[in-house]
């Protein structure tokens, strides 16, 4: 993996999701919302967090990206679960 940089980096950004599933449902428990972000400009983020040095591109690139805070709003109608039987079909 480590001789073809594309290989590489789809390896390590599948990493990546690893600590970021990790990251969200720590913040769930403790009441923080959070949604993962791709489709971001990826050079754009890498030269301005590199620029206000907060990362060092000679070791570290980005590959997905986070937002995390409070809702400003509760959600307008209360969550419901269907029926084990509605949404699992046994396959004997």
């Amino acid at each position: 993996i480590a001789d073809n940089p594309r290989s590489f980096n789809d390896w390590a950004a599948k990493q990546t999701y690893i600590a970021l599933a990790n990251m969200m449902t720590a913040a769930a428990l403790v009441g923080i919302d959070s949604t993962p972000m791709e489709g971001f400009q990826k050079e754009n983020v890498e030269k301005l967090l590199s620029e206000k040095a907060f990362i060092n591109l000679d070791e570290y690139r980005v590959s997905i990206m986070a937002a995390f805070g409070y809702r400003a709003d509760e959600p307008k109608r209360a969550k419901t679960r269907q029926t084990v039987g509605d949404v699992v079909q046994w396959v004997e």
